[in-house]
């Protein structure tokens, strides 16, 4: 029987993460995107962005120079790592 996982090794699962990619990549394949206009990889968070984190302006606008500097070490590591998806967009 498979342990219980945390909230954060269930959003670190690779199994996850690939599910919803999988499910993102079809969404916008039925929109139209192309392959270039795809995400490529996804990562889930417990943090949430708020104007209280720093990380939206009281207009809910993004802070990206924020968000890069306190995610920069995960983006990088999305950019390294590629997620086996063995897609089917049908």
């Amino acid at each position: 029987m498979k342990p219980q996982l945390t909230t954060e090794e269930y959003l670190a699962d690779r199994n996850v993460r690939r599910y919803f990619l999988i499910k993102l990549r079809k969404f916008g394949s039925r929109k139209g995107l192309s392959s270039i206009e795809q995400i490529r990889n996804i990562r889930l968070l417990k943090d949430e962005f708020t104007v209280d984190a720093g990380l939206l302006t009281p207009t809910l606008k993004i802070i990206r120079v924020k968000l890069y500097d306190k995610f920069k070490d995960i983006l990088d590591e999305m950019y390294r790592e590629e997620l086996d998806l063995n897609l089917t967009l049908s």
